[in-house]
């Protein structure tokens, strides 16, 4: 099951603070508070698609997310 699949069958499609736990939510903070990630999202989406929201819901698409993520991670630990 992918991660937005669980999200949509389990909390309404929402990760919010709560399911987060401290360090998480200030990167979080960091990442999503600035709309660097949906900035990030959007250069990585296909430009075929109607939006982003019709990205593919696939383990393909999970992989290049999480190396974003994983990459502004870094950048935000290095930096803390």
């Amino acid at each position: 099951m992918t991660g937005a699949k669980f999200l949509e069958l389990s909390s309404d499609s929402r990760l919010v603070s709560e399911d987060l736990n401290e360090h998480a939510n200030k990167f979080a903070e960091f990442y999503y508070g600035s709309d660097d990630y949906f900035d990030d999202y959007i250069d990585l989406s296909d430009d075929a698609n109607e939006t982003v929201f019709h990205e593919p819901d696939t383990w393909e698409k999970y992989e290049i997310v999480k190396k974003m993520i994983d990459e502004k991670y870094e950048e935000w630990t290095f930096k803390s």
